[in-house]
């Protein structure tokens, strides 16, 4: 029983930061890895929230390691099929251009460069996604141009990910679990 309960917390998904300042609260919950042991590219998803007085925004934040440089542009779009079969479709506002200082880290010898957009999401696509996601297609800018990610699960990981983070900012706009940051009531 003991090797069961160190499995689940060491999967238990936690607020990474949450923090108000100049009027807007952010919340960003922890990138979870969804891709497979031998993947060239390496996914982590996560769900973030932004909250201006009465205005609530969500954002799917996923982040690919790889050796090759990624970027996504401003207006990306990236598609994920429901297991049930629908397509979401997120667009990102802002996009991510690789950062060499900030994006590249040397893992065993390797230079793996990591890049997080953020897409914006409804609650009502959280909700959609959250019953399970089987492939993923994003837009994405290489070395060699224009180009499309693409991965396919056998079993849902994005959705549960969504799914417990959604869970996480909800209780945390609720007042459980605050926690002061830096920032707060300074």
């Amino acid at each position: 029983m003991l090797v069961f309960l160190s499995a689940s917390i060491a999967n238990a998904q936690k607020i990474e930061s949450d923090r108000t300042e100049g009027g807007v609260r952010t919340i960003f919950c922890e990138k979870k890895n969804v891709g497979g042991f031998s993947d060239k590219v390496k996914m982590f998803v996560g769900l973030t929230a932004n909250q201006k007085a009465d205005e609530l925004q969500y954002y799917l934040a996923i982040q690919l390691n790889t050796s090759e440089v990624y970027e996504v542009a401003k207006g990306g779009k990236c598609l994920l099929k429901t297991t049930a079969g629908d397509v979401v479709e997120l667009v990102s506002p802002a996009g991510h251009s690789f950062n060499p200082l900030a994006d590249m880290q040397t893992v065993s010898g390797f230079k793996i460069m990591s890049i997080t957009a953020l897409y914006t999401i409804t609650e009502a696509q959280i909700e959609q996604i959250a019953g399970g996601v089987s492939k993923v297609r994003m837009e994405v800018v290489t070395e060699r141009g224009d180009e499309l990610f693409e991965k396919e699960f056998k079993k849902d990981k994005i959705g549960s990910v969504v799914k417990k983070e959604k869970k996480l900012i909800d209780d945390a706009l609720a007042g459980k679990d605050k926690k002061l940051s830096l920032y707060d009531d300074f």
